[in-house]
């Protein structure tokens, strides 16, 4: 409200105003934090729910022309994060299947659950020297 109504002493008012900006703040924050906890045990109960790998990924070419898939960003703390992935690497292979284009990666992931254990393969090369390293790591989908 602008002002206050006919007949409402203004002292009153702003501190009824203020009372009901406080309780609606306070009652948003406690709103979120439930349904943030109560979205986790769903995420938790509910095997449909997509799990998380944690990295982004972009179609590239090496430099013969060859199609690869780059990793374009890592969140930390991630499964893909705690494996070591970096910026930059080269993924290679996921469970077992080479891949070269994210669209030959996506239908491979969708299948994927919570809780499934997977094996990537990646190359990475070091900027300083150019060698080459390729490396397999087992992560566990959040």
């Amino acid at each position: 409200r602008v002002c206050p109504p006919i007949g409402t002493r203004v002292e009153s008012w702003k501190a009824q105003q203020a009372r009901e900006d406080k309780q609606g703040k306070q009652g948003g924050q406690q709103l979120s934090t439930r349904n943030a906890t109560q979205e986790k045990k769903e995420n938790q109960k509910n095997p449909t729910v997509k799990p998380t790998i944690g990295f982004s990924l972009l179609d590239t070419v090496d430099l013969s022309g060859q199609p690869m898939i780059t990793v374009t960003n890592v969140n930390h703390g991630s499964p893909a994060g705690l494996a070591g992935m970096q910026e930059g690497d080269i993924l290679l292979a996921y469970k077992g299947t080479k891949i070269t284009t994210v669209d030959e990666f996506r239908p491979l992931y969708s299948g994927a659950s919570r809780n499934d254990q997977v094996e990537v393969t990646f190359k990475r090369i070091d900027q300083a020297t150019g060698v080459e390293n390729t490396l397999k790591r087992t992560m566990l989908l959040q």
